[in-house]
């Protein structure tokens, strides 16, 4: 570990983020079914993607959230004319 390259400075959000707005519908699995895919959103949740788990994007659209999900150097501005609740 001593020997590994200082990651001082580094910016590795933009190594992980995603490059575009993705607006997320996938469910959590279930035995028999798979996958499933929101379909009545009561709420819309904006995620910065810092290196999301797919599985907390899951479980937001499982209880009823539009998620979308956008890169992590996205203004807030932008995510506010997203019109989040």
């Amino acid at each position: 570990a001593k020997a590994a390259p200082s990651m001082a400075g580094l910016d590795l959000a933009k190594v992980v983020s995603r490059t575009e707005v993705q607006t997320w519908t996938q469910t959590e699995w279930k035995l028999g079914r798979g996958y499933g895919t929101q379909t009545a959103p009561k709420f819309h949740v904006v995620a910065y993607d810092f290196g999301v788990k797919h599985n907390i994007l899951r479980m937001l659209a499982e209880r009823g959230c539009k998620v979308t999900v956008v890169p992590a150097q996205t203004p807030a501005s932008e995510v506010f004319g997203l019109e989040p609740d």
